[in-house]
């Protein structure tokens, strides 16, 4: 279950493309969204198997390799997600 965690962390991305970029298209807007919506999921499956699993490694997948590798923005870089209907 561990390697299928891992392996999903790694499959997943979030696109770090510019806030203009993301008003001028809602198709992208909707598709960075959607892909951080499936991180933001992920991180939720990934902490509820801490307890079960190997909790340090659960946090280093969840920190280390999610968080900070997929899901990390540069600070003060202009991030505006608009939730889609």
């Amino acid at each position: 279950m561990r390697q299928r965690l891992a392996d999903a962390v790694a499959r997943v991305s979030v696109p770090r493309w510019p806030g203009e970029a993301l008003a001028a298209s809602p198709r992208a807007a909707a598709f960075v969204a959607r892909q951080f919506g499936a991180a933001c999921r992920l991180l939720t499956a990934v902490g509820r198997f801490e307890e079960v699993l190997e909790p340090g490694a659960m946090q280093k997948l969840a920190v280390d390799q999610l968080l900070l590798q997929q899901v990390s923005f540069n600070p003060g870089e202009n991030i505006s997600f608009r939730i889609m209907k």
